[in-house]
C-alpha cells in the first residue's frame, strides 16, 4: 500500500499488485471542494468525501454523492 498527501486537506491510498490497482482519494476539508491530479488525471473531490477508483483511473463511488 502506498499512502500520501496531495495537500494538507487531500490524501491518497493506493493498493497495487503486478496487475491490479485500486485507489482511494480523500478530501478531508469540511467546506471546500478540491481538484487533485492523480496518475495523470484530474479529479474533483467534494468536501469531506472519499472517492473510490477500483482501477486507479475511474471514480465509481464518492461518499458525498
Amino acid at each position: 500500500m502506498l499512502y500520501g498527501f496531495f495537500s494538507l486537506s487531500s490524501q491518497v491510498a493506493v493498493y497495487k499488485t503486478d496487475n491490479v490497482c485500486a485507489a482511494f482519494l480523500a478530501n478531508i476539508n469540511t467546506t471546500i471542494d478540491v481538484i487533485v491530479n492523480f496518475s495523470g488525471n484530474s479529479y474533483r473531490l467534494p468536501a469531506w468525501s472519499v472517492s473510490i477508483l477500483p482501477d486507479c483511473k475511474n471514480i465509481v463511488f464518492n461518499t458525498a454523492k
